[in-house]
């Protein structure tokens, strides 16, 4: 497929089943995702290996993720934001998007994963993670990792606008 930028309408409300699945030539959808969208449909995104666009849902209004492999492969998105208004993450989500340098994730949907890791094929020492400073994840994690880094100011202003909780940035896990 040839399709290279999308821009996505802010009234959309669901990303249909394969959507865009395999569109290896997509770089760039703006927004990604509207505000709006409440369901991604399995495999929508599943394959865009080009996709550059930082990905941010479930933050205005619940949204659910159909599949195991909504992301799977989009190898190159940078940030992923997932707000507490996300239902789960399924099983192989966002399996090999291994360019992803900060995650957010609630620490709610954080312990919902358990056994299910959606996660898989990410490298060791890849990401940032962003979560509640009182979370358990987080407690655990600051006393047993040498390598917790805090948010910089200007990163803490900007998810202190975005989020009600106070949160710490997890480097490197």
């Amino acid at each position: 497929y040839s399709l290279t930028n999308v821009v996505l309408p802010n009234t959309l409300t669901s990303i249909g089943l394969a959507a865009f699945q395999s569109c290896t030539a997509l770089r760039r959808i703006e927004p990604f995702l509207p505000a709006s969208v409440t369901y991604v449909g399995s495999d929508a995104f599943s394959g865009c290996t080009a996709l550059e666009s930082p990905l941010i849902l479930g933050q205005e209004k619940p949204v659910t993720l159909a599949s195991n492999y909504d992301f799977y492969n989009c190898s190159k998105i940078p940030s992923i934001t997932i707000g507490q208004l996300a239902s789960s993450i399924p099983e192989y989500c966002f399996c090999n998007c291994t360019s992803v340098k900060t995650f957010y994730l609630p620490d709610a949907l954080f312990t919902q994963t358990g056994s299910r890791w959606p996660f898989s094929g990410w490298t060791a020492y890849q990401s940032r993670w962003v979560m509640p400073k009182d979370s358990e994840v987080w407690m655990n994690i600051a006393t047993n990792s040498t390598d917790v880094t805090p948010l910089t100011e200007t990163e803490q202003a900007t998810y202190d606008s975005l989020f009600s909780d106070s949160y710490a940035c997890v480097g490197t896990i």
